[in-house]
Parts: structure tokens; sequence; C-alpha cells
């Protein structure tokens, strides 16, 4: 395996070795992720070969159609998960959210970009040279698919909700708001035609010829020549998927799936969320709960759990730095994180969740009033070995899970301060906020309080340095900073706050300011006593906390968590689905 290691000179003299990605143009290394994420739109292929799913996090996932085995995953941008379109000859994918984005199959890469529309609704042309798209909303432009740049434009008076292409491409339909659907023509964008529809158009499409079908808040309709017929009035409807022949077509209602066909009759069968057509058109696609399947009539063929990454909610790095336990979809799951191997997986309850927690080579899980600790063995498997009796139950804060600090026989899980030889006479400081984090130090004689008041008038966030019997002792004013994340050094003698304007470290005996640094900091935790690494927009950072100055960038992404082992030699990085392994060497 191939490692870069950069140096960060005198005096500290630390080096990081960070393993990435193979798909970035710096050596490959150990990715740990979770799949099993939500699903938000799949497509098959025009040959039924490939089956391809979009997820919460933006990877498209292409799966063998005849075993439902992945084959390859796609990257896309995090804040991308809408629809799905392969073109008309199967050559090329494209992905629609926040942008639309082009990936060519054959070599895997993305071929064309553009974050300059609107919506959710697209379409490729038959001959796959063109893309119609909403750009904003009283406008539909038609882009050349190779560049994405603007051929023609479509200006309307009233919102547009859909677009499509006619099946010979020479025209293109607009659903509007006001619910009417404007034709034009494609290649001169002159005004054709206008059709009245029943209810809002939010998708519509050409099917049997000249027909057009729309779905909207009153049902699935088709309109032959200005006349509306009503094939379905199920609601609410969630979408559509016309078969690549145009001769048959699918809705996804509430929890069903409606089938329809020239001369047939209208079939319905159970689906959960979304649905799509095989081109043989025996067969179809269903995504239920949190598997695909793929179905012949009522029966499945194949049922894979969902390949797209879960958006990761948690982590927690094991004492020796060995193993890495990623939680996602009330599940979690311990990795290798030399190897980045799957080693164990289980159920979070339904009320539970995870305490962040690196001291040890263990899982904690807050259930109800219940402490839970699960010890991760040897090879990875995990067991509950004890559980305490907590006074009163944590809650999980607003902005994720809650941290756990212990330093002598005091623990803290957020607000809440609990005594491990009397763990049912917990308390809570006076004063202080639910969203608030208190920490220990000083053998848990004395409390280091972050604590945020939210009114009307903004959110007013201070540290203050407490007394168990609650007394202050001393307040620092951290009013603008948007008190993100916070973490205590190894010795207990210093604590650093970070927000979305500078980053604070402060000594815990008096709360005086030892470093600042302007740099917005999303994420941060302590190496050692004078080093720790933050994240946020631009990647990670060393920044030595005595000269408040960061030593080294690493682009990896949008940070959004961080977490250190407790010998400081093993850092996780986590980029929302994506966790990468630090190595940190003294």
């Amino acid at each position: 395996m191939n490692i870069a290691t950069w140096a960060l000179g005198a005096p500290t003299l630390l080096s990081l070795a960070i393993q990435v990605v193979a798909q970035r143009p710096t050596p490959t290394g150990v990715e740990l992720s979770r799949t099993g994420g939500a699903i938000h739109s799949i497509a098959v292929s025009p040959d039924g070969k490939t089956i391809a799913t979009s997820g919460a996090q933006g990877d498209v996932c292409l799966l063998d159609a005849a075993t439902g085995k992945l084959d390859r995953r796609l990257e896309g941008a995090a804040e991308q998960h809408g629809r799905l379109r392969f073109s008309r000859d199967g050559k090329r994918i494209a992905q629609l959210s926040t942008g639309l984005r082009i990936w060519n199959l054959a070599s895997g890469k993305v071929v064309a970009e553009t974050h300059d529309v609107l919506g959710k609704e697209f379409e490729w042309s038959p001959d796959g040279k063109w893309i119609v798209i909403r750009r904003n909303n009283r406008t539909a432009v038609l882009l050349h698919s190779e560049s994405l740049t603007e051929a023609r434009r479509f200006e309307t008076e009233n919102n547009i909700l859909s677009v499509a292409f006619s099946t010979d491409g020479r025209r293109i339909a607009l659903g509007i708001r006001d619910r009417t659907i404007l034709i034009h023509d494609a290649h001169t964008g002159k005004y054709l035609d206008e059709e009245e529809s029943v209810g809002h158009p939010t998708d519509i499409a050409f099917v049997q010829g000249d027909a057009i079908a729309t779905i909207g808040s009153t049902g699935f309709h088709q309109v032959f020549d200005g006349d509306a017929q009503r094939l379905a009035s199920t609601r609410p409807v969630g979408c559509m998927h016309v078969q690549h022949d145009r001769k048959r077509c699918v809705i996804q209602a509430g929890r069903f799936a409606y089938f329809f066909a020239p001369n047939a009759e209208r079939i319905r069968r159970e689906a959960t969320s979304v649905v799509a057509l095989h081109p043989d058109g025996t067969r179809w696609v269903r995504v239920r709960g949190e598997h695909l399947e793929l179905m012949t009539g009522d029966r499945p063929d194949w049922s894979v759990p969902s390949p797209n990454r879960a958006a990761i909610e948690g982590m927690i790095l094991t004492g020796d730095g060995r193993f890495a336990a990623l939680f996602a979809n009330q599940r979690w799951s311990v990795h290798d994180v030399r190897t980045g191997d799957e080693l164990d997986v289980g159920d979070l309850f339904a009320n539970g969740w995870p305490v962040q927690h690196s001291a040890r080579p263990e899982l904690v899980i807050v259930h109800g009033a219940k402490l839970e600790y699960w010890a991760i063995g040897s090879r990875g498997k995990s067991h509950r070995v004890r559980e305490l009796e907590l006074a009163i139950a944590p809650s999980p804060s607003n902005y994720g899970p809650q941290r756990m600090f212990r330093d002598g026989d005091t623990l803290t899980i957020g607000p809440w301060i609990y005594a491990l030889d009397d763990p049912e006479n917990a308390k809570t400081n006076s004063g202080v906020s639910p969203h608030s984090t208190v920490i220990p130090v000083a053998g848990g004689q004395r409390l280091v309080v972050f604590n945020t008041e939210v009114s009307w008038d903004g959110a007013a966030a201070t540290v203050s340095l407490r007394h168990l019997d609650d007394n202050p002792v001393d307040v620092y004013d951290l009013t603008g900073i948007a008190n993100q994340d916070r973490d205590v050094s190894p010795n207990r003698s210093r604590v650093v706050v970070c927000g979305q304007s500078a980053t604070h470290v402060l000594d815990t005996k008096s709360l005086e300011l030892i470093g600042k640094s302007r740099t917005p900091w999303r994420c941060t935790r302590f190496i050692d006593d004078d080093h720790v690494l933050a994240g946020n927009a631009d990647g990670l950072s060393l920044w030595n906390t005595s000269r408040a100055d960061s030593t080294l960038t690493l682009d990896l992404g949008g940070i959004t968590a961080v977490e250190v082992d407790g010998r400081g030699r093993t850092a996780l990085a986590s980029t929302g689905n994506r966790v990468f392994v630090i190595e940190i060497a003294q």
C-alpha cells in the first residue's frame, strides 16, 4: 500500500500519513463506509442489463440486473441525490439534483457537469444529442448533452413543473403550474400548441405516439387531442416511469405501483417507494424498505440490501486504534481500520443512540436510562459486557449524537453529570441549557461548561468554569462563535471550541485565552496537549494551539467529524458518507 507523508517541520516533528481512496489522484489506501442507505432514484438501462440506483450521499451504484450484484460505483457529489436517466443508447447516465452530472459508462468518468439548473425533472432526446431541463421557475433550456451549453431557451409566464421530449424528438412539452401543457418545436423553439391538464402536471411524458401522460395531485391522466382520460386517482402520486419504447408506464402512488399498457387492464402491485420498469415488459424494479428487488409480477427474482452509502451519523475509534465503529440508520458496524473490512454489525435500539467515546475499545450506547458498554474483541466481534442505570435519561442533541467525557469518577453526557460510583444520582447544573456540553477536569472536581442559550435575538454562547456545587468560577464569552464543536486535551489542561467565525483554545484552570484562530473549523479533536486535528469544508488541518496557526491542510473534501484514538496515533475524518483513516507518526 502506498502511503504519502507530509512533514510538518520543527519543533513538533509531527507528520501525517493519510490513506486516501483510490478515486483521488493521490496514493491509494483505506476507506470506511456504510451501505444500506436510502435509495432516492432507480433507472434501468435500455438493454435491461444494468440497474442504477442513487442514494442520499450522491453515489450512483450500477448493478448487474441478472444477479443484483454491485458492478461499479460512480462517485457523485454529496448534495446530489435526484433523478437518474440513461441515455437512449445506454452509453451515458445523468443524475440531477442541485446540479446535473453526466458519466460515460465505458470509462466511469464525469464528462459534463453544470449547477445552473433547478428542479428534479429532465429528459434526454431520443438521439442523445440534447437534454431538456428547467433552469429556473419560468425558464426551461435545451442543452447540448456533450457540453451542457445552452442551445435554446423556453420562457413562460407561470412556473414550469415538468419537461418532456416527444417520441420523435421534434417537440418539447412543458408542464405549467396553471394546469396547462405547452408544446414547442424543439429545433426552433416556436410555440405550437397548448393542452389542458386536469391537475398540476408535476411529471409529464409522451406515450403511445402523440398522447401525453401527466401525474400530479389529482392522479394520473392521459391527454389525447385535448381530451383527458383519468386512469388513476390514487393519491399521493409519487413518480412516473415510462418504458423506453413508450408502450408501458408505471406510477408509484402511496404504497402501490400502478401499471398501464395499451388495451390492457390496469394492474396494481405493492411497492413501498421508488419503482421502474424493465425493458422486457414483464419485470419491474422496486425499493422495499432498505432492499432493492427485481420483480416478475409479485415474485422477486432477487432481493439485495441497498448498495448506496448511508449517511454516517456517528463514529467511534477504539483506544488502541485498531477498530472503528460507524453508526447509520439505527445500525452500527465495526471495521478494521487497516483494511476497511466490515467485521461485525448490529442494531441500535429504536430510541438508542451512540455516545462519542474514544478512550476504550468499546461501543457506548445510550438506551433510555441505561448506559451500555459493548466490548470489541480481538477479531472485531462485539458483545455487551455491562450496563449502568442512569438517574436521568439523556436525549440526543438537536445537532447529533452527544459526546461523553470522563475524568476520575465523574462522567458527563451533554449537560448531564453522573458519578460512576453512584450513577443513579445524576444531576445537571443550574442555568445550563439542554444544548450544552459539560467536560469534567481536575479529577472531576471542576466542570468546563459550554453553554448555549437560544432566543429570538439569536444564540448567546459562553464557556464557564464551575465547581461541582454549581458555583461559577470564571466565564468566557463565546457569543457569535456559533459553538459547533469542542474537545479537551489529554491532560485536561486545555479546551478547544470551534465555530463558524473563529476557534478558541482556553486554559481549564482560569479560562484564559491560549490561542485563537480565525479559521472557521467545523469539528476538532486533540492529538496531544499542543495539537489538534480540525476539519471544515476545505478539508483537514493540523493546528498548533500554542502558536494558533495551521501547519498543514489536506484537501479531503468537506470534513464533518473527526475522532482520535487514546494514543494520539490514529484518527478518523468523516465526509458524511466516507471515513478516511489517518495515521499520525510522532
